[in-house]
């Protein structure tokens, strides 16, 4: 199981970026943070990103159900409980996925 952790940023290049993140603990507790990749994103809505997030985790090897929690930036369109990436995700896999929302600062 995995922790999801994402935020978006405009490189120098004036483009938007979006920072995958996962983070997990391992048997002996010990929290390892793996950062997946910066993906460039050419629309900017909660669809599109939602796309992004489980192409990336897919590349990896990673199954979106095993995530226990995600985490955003302060961007509405990220984690936005109605129409964002978090609602998206919890939409997709309604049965299989336990949401801990978390706000990263």
């Amino acid at each position: 199981m995995f922790a999801l952790r994402c935020d978006e940023t405009v490189d120098e290049a004036n483009k938007e970026q979006l920072c995958i993140t996962i983070r997990l603990i391992d048997k002996p507790y010990v929290i390892h943070e793996n950062v997946i990749g910066s993906y460039q994103i050419d629309r900017q809505n909660s669809n599109r990103i939602t796309e992004t997030i489980v192409d990336a985790l897919t590349r990896c090897g990673l199954n979106i159900r095993q995530c226990c929690g995600q985490g955003y930036g302060g961007a509405a369109n990220l984690g936005g409980i109605h129409e964002g990436v978090t609602a998206k995700i919890l939409q997709r896999e309604k049965q299989h996925f336990t949401s801990i929302v978390m706000h990263i600062v």
